[in-house]
């Protein structure tokens, strides 16, 4: 059961791996404009839910103050149990003493 599982979803595996790495590249050198901007890393992870239709969600999870002033922030993609061609994306969590509210953005805006 499991070389089948491991064969079953071993596209899925290395396009998370190769999304990682991207993340990592962009970490090591891209520019702190870029790096800084949210709407980047909510496309990241609803690209990658895009990219094939087997992946139903993907997140990207930062600790304490390693992205901006945030305890804890995860960007995350889904799609809809509902229209599995609409995708979402929305902080699954957000700890900080300034936001207490995670919108949901659906559609073809982040």
């Amino acid at each position: 059961m499991l070389t089948c599982l491991c064969c079953c979803f071993a596209a899925q595996a290395l396009i998370a791996v190769n999304r990682a790495n991207l993340l990592t590249r962009l970490w090591k050198g891209a520019p702190r404009s870029l790096l800084r901007s949210e709407y980047f890393f909510y496309t990241q992870v609803r690209n990658l839910v895009e990219s094939d239709p087997d992946i139903f969600s993907a997140g990207n999870c930062y600790g304490h103050r390693q992205y901006k002033k945030y305890d804890l922030w995860c960007p995350f993609g889904y799609r809809l149990s509902n229209d599995s061609s609409q995708v979402c994306t929305q902080p699954v969590l957000v700890r900080n003493q300034h936001r207490t509210q995670a919108p949901q953005m659906c559609g073809q805006f982040l």
